[in-house]
């Protein structure tokens, strides 16, 4: 009994600290992926400014890469550059920054493209995106899709509050579960007098 009593206080602590950890890395790390202009059309040099910043107080390792589309040529120093993707190592400080820079080359534009658009990411040394950021360029004279609803409406996002509730909420039923189990494993074992 004493083990499931233990166990029963044990595991809900497990469960709330898991998901604190994973959280946290998220929250303090932040990306931002700019050029500072509004259009790109074919033959067009545009150059990307990544900053990464970390804003917790644990140095974060891992990688950041930019993404490209496929009618573009990608070019950055101090990267690993293959398929639409330029990749670098990054060590940021705890309360520090890192800039990286890259520059692309729109070429032949597909039919169907109507924008440029670039994406920033920093992945965690498991692969495990942190966080992404986006820049758009659009493509003078292409012709933009219709609006699709659903799709391309802004989205309502949840209440920040409703994730660590769900979470105590889970952790409160498993641990009545538990303790509800114990006590009727409890009863069982006791001998019958009569």
């Amino acid at each position: 009994m004493r083990s499931l009593v233990a166990l029963a206080i044990t595991l809900p602590a497990l469960l709330i600290a898991a998901p604190a950890a994973a959280v946290a890395a998220g929250d303090a790390i932040s990306v931002t992926v700019s050029d500072e202009v509004d259009e790109a059309t074919p033959g067009d040099t545009v150059r990307y400014t990544v900053v990464v910043e970390n804003a917790g107080d644990q140095p974060f390792s891992g990688t950041v890469n930019l993404r490209v589309p496929e009618f573009v040529e990608l070019g950055a120093s101090d990267a690993t550059v293959g398929g639409g993707v330029a990749s670098w190592s990054a060590e940021i400080p705890a309360q520090g920054s890192a800039k990286f820079q890259a520059v692309i080359l729109v070429g032949e534009v597909p039919e169907d493209a109507y924008q440029v658009v670039t994406l920033a990411e920093v992945v965690d040394p498991r692969g495990g995106v942190v966080v992404r950021a986006a820049d758009a360029n659009e493509i003078p004279g292409a012709q933009r899709p219709a609006d699709v609803p659903g799709l391309t409406a802004p989205t309502a996002h949840l209440p920040e509050w409703l994730m660590p509730a769900g979470i105590l909420a889970a952790v409160i039923l498993a641990a009545v579960s538990l303790a509800t189990f114990g006590m009727l494993m409890a009863r069982r074992k006791r001998p019958r007098t009569g």
